[in-house]
């Protein structure tokens, strides 16, 4: 999710409340299915490369990933 005019503290606080939408959510009705998502914030910076923030981000939700799953990671 790209949001674009919006400070890493706010992309956070967005996302830790769409993270709970999605653990709340019921996916399926005759089975029990969990969904949840692990999300990493970085802000752009002009200095930096497309790709160079796309790798920064990338290592967020691998970290969100590795400290349990279901995290959001700024």
């Amino acid at each position: 999710i790209i949001l674009p005019f919006t400070d890493c503290k706010n992309a956070c606080r967005k996302l830790e409340y769409f993270k709970k939408l999605i653990e709340k959510k019921k996916f399926c009705d005759k089975k029990d299915v969990k969904i949840t998502i692990s999300a990493g914030v970085y802000e752009y910076e002009n200095e930096n490369s497309l790709e160079d923030f796309i790798l920064r981000v990338d290592r967020k939700v691998y970290f969100a990933k590795k400290q349990g799953r279901n995290r959001v990671v700024c």
